[in-house]
């Protein structure tokens, strides 16, 4: 096993190159991304209840093109989860409500590779549109003694978070700074702000966010 990892980590180490030092017009990189962080629901809502975010995952690719040297434009095509968790206690009763919305999402930005030693530091900007695929809210209750147990297990349930009430369109702004290995790998943090309002309740806007934390592998 100790010599499988090694092996491992001497393909993604070896030769370090262009990629990491320097962005040189006309370059094109294919790579497939995956990572996760957290997600959360932004409203002005003022609400009882507490809310929490829940793990974001992502999976998918990525397109780089350098246009001028040391600027290049990513596209991405990721799967995602995002949503969040809320929580209230009223009466005896403990309801949480975790809402997981997934996603395809497209993400475009601006980067800008910058040489740091045998590395690239790499901060970008950019936006993203994202469009809702399914999903599944799920609501659980627990009771504080024995005698109402029953009747908080009757208020359970699930149902399709992309329903009447959410909407399956979001967009919004990505931040991010990525820190280039070698040719192959690369580490990227970053945040999507989302602008657009994900629900219809009239009068409430529901607002996406997410941190993330990605490792894109190219194919050389």
């Amino acid at each position: 096993m100790k010599k499988v990892l090694l092996s491992i980590l001497g393909l993604l180490s070896m030769g370090v190159s262009s990629f990491a030092q320097e962005a040189n017009a006309g370059d094109f990189n294919f790579g497939i991304v995956f990572g996760g962080g957290l997600s959360s629901i932004r409203t002005e809502e003022v609400s009882l209840v507490d809310r929490k975010p829940i793990a974001n995952l992502q999976a998918g690719f990525a397109l780089d093109y350098t246009f001028v040297d040391g600027f290049f434009a990513e596209l991405g095509l990721t799967f995602q989860r995002k949503g969040d968790k809320t929580e209230s206690e009223a009466l005896g009763f403990k309801s949480t409500t975790t809402m997981n919305m997934l996603y395809l999402e497209a993400p475009l930005t601006l980067n800008y590779r910058i040489p740091v030693g045998d590395m690239g530091l790499i901060p970008q900007v950019g936006g993203y549109f994202a469009y809702g695929v399914g999903g599944k809210t799920k609501v659980k209750n627990e009771a504080s003694n024995e005698l109402l147990s029953s009747l908080a297990g009757m208020a359970d349930g699930e149902s399709d978070t992309f329903n009447d009430a959410m909407e399956k369109v979001d967009y919004g702004l990505r931040f991010g700074l990525g820190l280039a290995f070698n040719e192959a790998l690369k580490f990227t943090v970053g945040y999507d702000l989302g602008l657009a309002n994900v629900t219809s309740f009239d009068r409430v806007e529901y607002k996406t966010g997410s941190l993330f934390g990605t490792l894109t592998y190219y194919f050389k």
